[in-house]
């Protein structure tokens, strides 16, 4: 089980062992859980090598790249490592009760709010014979797993090089210097279907659908251009894009077609030009996954609406 851990030191609180189910007979039976908790501080590791730079330039037979592979396999065994150590030393090592990980005293109380009488429970079976292998028996069907570890920083790698010019790196002592993978790009034209959904939508909710519907009459049918009646609003908003057009609000049956259309989205001020960049109609257009798809990412965001 992994948690996450953003700072030098976590407090990781918990509740004690949930309550068996009972019969549900008339009010139901709250109790009260004891809260409990264990601080861990964050340790760092690392393993360094020093390969002179002669070596390097000298390997015939790819010595190195076997040896940078296998800095990658210990840094990934690093968890196993440090869980399975750990319970290792379970017989001598204290957990949050104050007792050792295995021990034949843990306290366990009546209730699971920590009050009641103390017994004492027993994880631990010792036998009759030393230097015999130690077995353990966990039960990994619960939500809390018995071993958790802490990640607070993913595995990196990095391989430091002094050269005296890079000019010495060629194609081969170039690939042992560590690379990120490479993040997936998504193909210029990916292959999307955009589809109406209105028939959709009018089938499962239709006193919705016929509210939207209702929208298109009235006036709300004629576009009122609120800077035309008052002027002040340009000026007002002057450095914004509703300075290049505002429509005043009409039914939602418009809202893709205004979107589309008005000037303070990046819609055609002429036959060749918009108002606006591409990425200003990116947050309001409802059909930029389409033309992503015809024009691809690239031509997409160095172009205007206009196009």
């Amino acid at each position: 089980m992994k948690v996450s851990s953003n700072t030098k030191v976590n407090t990781y609180g918990f509740l004690g062992q949930f309550p068996k189910m009972v019969e549900w007979v008339n009010k139901r039976q709250r109790k009260a859980m004891q809260a409990q908790g264990t601080s861990i501080e964050n340790k760092l590791y690392e393993s360094t090598v020093g390969i002179p730079r002669t070596d390097i330039e000298d390997d015939q037979v790819g010595l190195f790249r076997p040896m940078v592979q296998q800095a990658a396999q210990s840094a990934a065994e690093l968890p196993d490592d440090l869980v399975f150590g750990l319970l290792k030393a379970g017989k001598t090592t204290l957990c949050y009760d104050g007792q050792n990980y295995f021990d034949t005293d843990h306290p366990v109380f009546d209730n699971v709010d920590g009050t009641g009488s103390s017994k004492e429970q027993s994880n631990l079976t010792t036998g009759t014979k030393d230097g015999v292998p130690t077995f353990y028996l966990f039960d990994t069907t619960n939500a809390i797993k018995p071993l958790i570890i802490v990640n607070a920083f993913k595995k990196s790698l990095i391989v430091a090089a002094s050269f005296a010019s890079l000019s010495l790196f060629n194609s081969a002592t170039a690939e042992l210097i560590y690379k990120p993978l490479e993040q997936p790009v998504e193909p210029a034209k990916p292959d999307l279907k955009i589809e109406s959904v209105n028939e959709k939508f009018a089938e499962k909710y239709p006193n919705q659908y016929n509210s939207w519907r209702s929208t298109a009459n009235g006036d709300g049918e004629n576009i009122i251009y609120a800077d035309e009646e008052n002027p002040r609003l340009i000026v007002l908003w002057g450095g914004y894009a509703f300075a290049k057009e505002y429509n005043a609000p009409r039914g939602h049956f418009y809202a893709v077609t205004d979107v589309r259309n008005i000037l303070r989205t990046g819609a055609p001020k002429t036959a060749n030009d918009g108002p606006q960049a591409m990425a200003c109609w990116t947050c309001k257009g409802p059909d930029v996954p389409r033309l992503i798809a015809e024009w691809g990412e690239k031509d997409y965001f160095n172009a205007k609406w206009a196009k």
